[in-house]
């Protein structure tokens, strides 16, 4: 393999990290997810039952605002960054040495 070929473990390090912070365009549909899942473990519950995917994004957004959607995504998005940052550098640099 050509020098030419090798990518610099740097380079994947942040590809890691920035694929990890594109994710977080989906991190909605997971607090959608653990909204039904918890609405549906009590009957008691305060969260409301929604009818649908959408309709629990209007609700959320209307009710909560924005911040809701993304509610908890920050903690998560940090330590994946982080996570996958370092697998991609130690990946890569592993692959150029082999």
């Amino acid at each position: 393999m050509s020098h030419k070929n090798q990518v610099e473990p740097w380079m994947g390090s942040v590809a890691g990290a920035v694929a990890n912070v594109a994710s977080i365009s989906l991190h909605p549909l997971e607090n959608i997810k653990l909204r039904f899942q918890a609405s549906d473990l009590a009957a008691n519950n305060p969260i409301p039952r929604y009818k649908s995917i959408l309709d629990a994004l209007r609700q959320m957004y209307r009710h909560e605002g924005m911040i809701a959607l993304y509610r908890g995504s920050m903690v998560n998005t940090v330590a994946t960054s982080l996570a996958q940052s370092i697998f991609f550098y130690v990946y890569n640099d592993g692959k150029n040495m082999y």
